[in-house]
């Protein structure tokens, strides 16, 4: 038989363990917080295509031109018929310093590389212009930032900097 005295847990066992739970909340929490924001950085790169693509689709069955104008500075777009889409409030346009512009497209001052920040879509698809890009950073997570290219032939594509290199 055990005596009483040393039935349970010490005070020291019961700090050390809530010390050990207590790192492990903090370390999951601040992976929990840069997954969020990453979410919210992919998120608003695939409204932006899912919105691209339908006013595509709507110059095409409709016949008529369809312009996309780009506010960096409002951090919002507007999309013809559809009204205006603003970014989530942790993202804006833009790159982050260091993270160079895509290979194909030119660097631009304001997160936007279409002439006027205005990108038209013609009847038959295709881009009127020659192509660009749109880049979408997200200031709270490290060298993260997301580029929706569009070429002339109205191919829309997102490619991420992953601290090397778009993929």
């Amino acid at each position: 038989m055990v005596p009483l005295s040393q039935k349970g847990y010490t005070l020291i066992e019961t700090m050390v363990v809530l010390a050990i739970t207590a790192s492990l909340s903090v370390l999951g929490v601040a992976t929990f917080s840069t997954q969020i924001a990453h979410n919210h950085l992919t998120d608003a790169g695939r409204q932006i295509i899912s919105d691209l693509r339908l006013i595509r689709q709507k110059a095409i069955a409709e016949g008529v031109a369809g312009p996309i104008r780009f506010d960096p500075d409002g951090r919002k777009y507007s999309l013809p018929g559809l009204g205006e889409r603003a970014l989530p409030p942790q993202i804006r346009f833009g790159l982050k310093q260091g993270v160079p512009p895509l290979s194909d497209a030119v660097l631009p001052d304001d997160g936007v590389s279409f002439r006027e920040n205005t990108l038209t879509f013609q009847p038959n698809g295709t881009m009127m212009g020659l192509g660009g890009a749109v880049y979408l950073t997200n200031d709270s997570v490290h060298n993260e930032t997301v580029a929706i290219s569009v070429v002339t032939t109205g191919r829309v594509k997102m490619r991420r900097w992953n601290g090397n290199e778009w993929r």
